[in-house]
């Protein structure tokens, strides 16, 4: 194997020791915000998990340069979830429509850092 093939296998599987959540959620990047959000409506029980994975990734991401930082109570409590929601039902003019773009701008708007 060539030493750039190796070093990308290692750097892939070291990118999914070192932060198992970011590789976990990749797969919910390109979801779409209009679908998590029926989701969480449909699937309210789950939709509290869901916010804080989604924002353990962002702040992952954030760690390694790839995120911008967020500064959100993990994990959210009941109250704050719903507090997020509401946010992002109405201020959807400025969302961009990848959920995991606009839960992190939900929550850098309600929670900045300080």
């Amino acid at each position: 194997m060539p030493r750039f093939a190796a070093a990308a296998v290692a750097v892939s599987l070291g990118g999914s020791v070192l932060f198992p959540a970011v590789t976990a959620a990749a797969p919910n990047y390109q979801q779409k915000t209009a679908d998590f959000l029926t989701r969480c409506v449909v699937q309210e029980e789950t939709c509290g998990d869901r916010l804080n994975e989604e924002l353990k990734t962002i702040a992952a991401q954030a760690v390694i340069g790839r995120a911008k930082d967020i500064c959100a109570p993990l994990p959210l409590t009941k109250e704050q979830t719903d507090q997020l929601l509401l946010w992002m039902l109405s201020n959807a003019q400025q969302m961009n429509g990848y959920a995991a773009d606009d839960i992190g701008l939900a929550a850098r708007t309600l929670w900045p850092c300080k």
